[in-house]
């Protein structure tokens, strides 16, 4: 469909019209000979006489037009492009050659034939033109594009070269379409092809190779203004490559061009977008960012942002709109404010030339989407048995809904606990174990809160952010009604100095990253276990493996060969070494690269050790990377890795996992908006059993104006499941059994599908399909397009000469005039 729509513009745009054609003919002339003087750009007029439209031209200033229809005798313009008079020929020649004689006689014709104006064919509908009507032969003529071509070469008075033999047409064809030469195979195969349709065959064979969409995707990733960097100095790399795969697989599936169109421009603003159409919005993540230190992001986004609107004009419209950001257009009928009202329309996303590049999203591959599915259509195997409506699970069902009145006793509040903030807010314990918050506020707040675990081995937390009258008029649990959660950590002390496992891992979260070590030492009573270990990297960059890392030579100068390496511009790196068996580690010792001062490309590494399982039994996040070694030991508190979240309601896009996802920014975590005033809860599933009675709990809150005013803390050691009961199911629950429909009891199944006692075996395996999908780490990111909200939309001003500090009147998001009405009443936005 992509090569369809551009052979058929193409077609449409050179088909014949009757006579002088405006278009091909005489608008070019205009343009470049009269327009400077006499076109859109209201400043530079002279004369107050337009020539771009129809009205300007036949207007009457003073009983003279430019141009009088059919008349040349009449029109000014035909007298003052043929006299020889310097004062009174035009153009003057201070301002450009005379007009060539044909130049002349083609004014004349048109001027005779009614002096009729077109849009420019970059503003109209392509429409398909009638098929010319041919005397050729058959053999000659075999579709419509060929008839289209011998009506030229007829007028041309030419004829068509002969057939080229099959050896040049395979070879033509192929470099056209997949940019490679054909295999001697795919040769032979053609020649001995002796059927009729032995080229559409061809054709089909070659369209339906990979090398197709790579090939021409390049076109439109050139269009895209596609970089594996990011620009300007310091030009570092940028993870978008799953958009480059998202223009190869469109050309592979013949995506329909206005589908393909509408998923670059605005695919997030669709009904629930999925992430092929959300990755298609990298089309405008592709402008550049500037992170060096002093520069004004504001200034760069601006930069971005003009960016944009010169490349979808060009792109869509075949138009340099880039004149009209400084003053009107020249040439085209485009004005400086609609300039600025179709920059309005992309002036309303939430990035702002950051250095992570932010809004992105998470990118599965091809295999993992495989796998996904293949899970999926598993889960719901299962849970089409265990959501049936039988005598068994009916039976289990209400034989759980009978014990959760006891549910409460599995929970323990923690013993000789206290809180503190880092706004300075005061912590009130009240008589239920919950802590009202009030006093000293700040825009974004940490709670730390510290106590003595009733339990040993604890296997899950509650939080139960609460309702209090204090809190605002929403009465909480947010300090002032609303609440986000960020992120949640737990440290469990311990007396133990050394952690059992077999696995030490290195992780480097982020897009851009790379991680190289001169050794990572792994001490245990024997001394340095490394040594005799594997080690694994999720890149080499040259020859510098990961057993370099092992190796047993310190020296971090990455010139004497004994420093690993992952390669550059990769997201998530990680290296690793597999110890062989169970090993008590006392201590781990992690030697950064000390050549070039680039220690610091370490920063913010996640050290963990793991058991035979690959279970995690500790992990540390650091920061700041060493300058040359850091000693690391196995003594003092463990972290707890959660598993899993549940809970009582998910504001969109704010859901419960986002408060376990290692990412503590402020739009990656829990909130209930839509459900403020309402007592709320949350639970959260360990990895394994967590040792040790001193907890420690953080409380990360870095949405601005969202900390949790009232909240309660505890704890189990029972086994998993420990699921917390979403409002709909609460609601259903509060119904008398007689009263509940079938739809109740069809909801009420699937969330017990999990928990069902009485086919545990199916039930774990359901719980372990859910967690296996939640597990499958996304092989990239990429970089997307996401609308600000309607309360933050920015202002937009028309800029004096383009600059972005020199505001002149407020505009509102709008097309060019010349351009298809919008109905009235909707939003002008990208969608639209």
């Amino acid at each position: 469909m992509l090569i369809r729509y551009f052979i058929l513009l193409s077609l449409c745009l050179s088909a014949a019209s009757a006579k002088v054609s405006f278009k091909n003919d005489i608008r070019p002339i205009l343009s470049n000979h009269c327009f400077r003087c006499h076109g859109p750009d209201e400043n530079e007029r002279k004369a107050n006489l337009r020539l771009d439209t129809f009205e300007g031209a036949t207007k009457d200033n003073d009983g003279i037009q430019a141009i009088v229809a059919g008349n040349i005798d009449e029109s000014e313009l035909i007298y003052r492009i043929s006299t020889e008079d310097p004062e009174e020929m035009m153009p003057p020649k201070k301002a450009g050659e005379k007009l060539t004689p044909k130049q002349i006689e083609l004014l004349k014709q048109w001027v005779r034939e009614g002096g009729k104006y077109e849009k420019h064919w970059s503003y109209q509908k392509p429409i398909r033109p009638a098929v010319p009507k041919s005397q050729e032969s058959k053999d000659n003529i075999k579709n419509e594009i060929d008839v289209f071509l011998q009506e030229k070469l007829t007028k041309e008075s030419l004829k068509p070269s002969k057939e080229a033999s099959k050896e040049t047409l395979v070879r033509r064809a192929s470099l056209d379409l997949t940019g490679l030469p054909p295999s001697l195979t795919e040769v032979e195969s053609f020649i001995k092809d002796q059927s009729t349709k032995a080229y559409e065959n061809l054709i089909d064979r070659l369209l339906a190779k990979p090398s197709f969409g790579e090939h021409w995707a390049r076109m439109w990733l050139d269009l895209a203004r596609y970089a594996d960097s990011s620009g300007y100095a310091d030009d570092p790399p940028r993870t978008i490559w799953a958009y480059r795969d998202y223009v190869i697989r469109s050309f592979n599936e013949n995506k329909p061009f206005n589908q393909f169109t509408v998923e670059q421009i605005a695919g997030d603003l669709l009904p629930e977008p999925t992430t092929e159409q959300l990755t298609a919005t990298a089309f405008h993540r592709n402008t550049q960012t500037n992170n060096e230190g002093g520069t004004n992001d504001e200034e760069y986004r601006n930069v971005a942002i003009v960016d944009r609107v010169n490349t979808t004009m060009a792109t869509w419209m075949g138009t340099t709109m880039a004149c009209a950001q400084c003053h009107t257009h020249k040439y085209d009928p485009i004005t400086q404010e609609e300039y600025f009202q179709f920059f309005a329309i992309l002036n309303q996303t939430q990035d702002a030339d950051r250095r992570d590049e932010s809004p992105i999203i998470k990118v599965m591959s091809p295999d993992q989407n495989k796998e996904i599915k293949h899970l999926e259509e598993r889960i719901r195997k299962l849970e089409t048995t265990l959501t049936a409506s039988n005598a068994e699970n009916l039976n289990a069902l209400e034989e759980w809904e009978s014990g959760l009145d006891n549910e409460s006793k599995r929970w323990k509040l923690l013993e000789n606990i206290k809180a503190t903030a880092d706004s300075g807010a005061t912590f009130e314990l009240l008589k239920d174990g919950s802590f009202l918050v009030s006093g000293k506020e700040a825009p974004t707040d940490t709670y730390y809160v510290q106590g003595i675990s009733p339990v040993n081995k604890i296997t899950a937390i509650k939080i139960e952010p609460l309702t209090h009258e204090s809190l605002s008029h929403w009465k909480g649990p947010g300090r002032k009604g609303n609440f986000v959660l960020n992120e949640i950590e737990l440290l469990a002390g311990t007396d133990s100095s050394t952690k059992k496992g077999q696995f030490v891992r290195i992780d480097l979260p982020g897009n851009g990253k790379m991680i190289h070590l001169a050794e990572v030492e792994v001490l245990t009573q024997s001394g340095n276990v490394a040594t005799k270990g594997k080690a694994t990297q999720s890149s080499d960059y040259s020859d510098a493996t990961a057993s370099r890392a092992i190796d047993g030579n310190k020296d971090g100068d990455y010139n004497k060969g004994s420093v690993s390496h992952t390669a550059t511009g990769k997201s998530d790196p990680y290296w690793e070494v597999d110890l062989g068996n169970e090993h008590d580690i006392s201590k781990i010792i992690i030697w950064n690269r000390t050549d070039g001062n680039v220690s610091s490309r370490l920063n913010g590494f996640h050290l963990s050790v793991l058991d035979k399982n690959r279970k995690t039994v500790w992990t540390q996040q650091y920061k700041e990377a060493p300058k040359q070694n850091k000693e690391i030991s196995m003594n003092g508190a463990s972290k707890a890795i959660f598993s899993l979240a549940t809970s009582s309601f998910n504001q969109k896009d704010f859901g419960v996992n986002l408060a376990i996802d290692g990412n503590a920014g402020g739009h990656s975590g829990w909130a209930v908006g839509p459900n403020a005033g309402k007592d709320h809860h949350a639970i959260f599933e360990l990895d394994r059993p967590l040792s040790g009675k001193d907890l420690k709990f953080t409380l990360r809150q870095t949405y601005a104006e969202h900390a949790i005013g009232r909240f309660r803390i505890s704890v189990t050691n029972e086994s998993l499941p420990a699921r917390a009961l979403p409002m709909s199911i609460t609601s259903i629950l509060k119904k008398p059994k007689n009263e509940r429909t079938e739809q109740d009891i069809k909801v009420l199944l699937h969330h017990f599908a999990e928990l069902n006692t009485k086919a545990i075996q199916l039930s774990a395996e359901l719980a372990k399909g859910r967690k296996k999908i939640k597990d499958i780490k996304p092989s990239t990111t990429v970089p997307v397009m996401r609308e600000l909200d309607p309360k933050k939309l920015r202002k937009t001003h028309i800029q004096l000469r383009g600059n972005y500090l020199a505001k002149d009147k407020e505009v509102t998001a709008g097309l060019p005039s010349i351009f298809h009405k919008i109905k009235n009443g909707k939003r002008v936005d990208r969608l639209v």
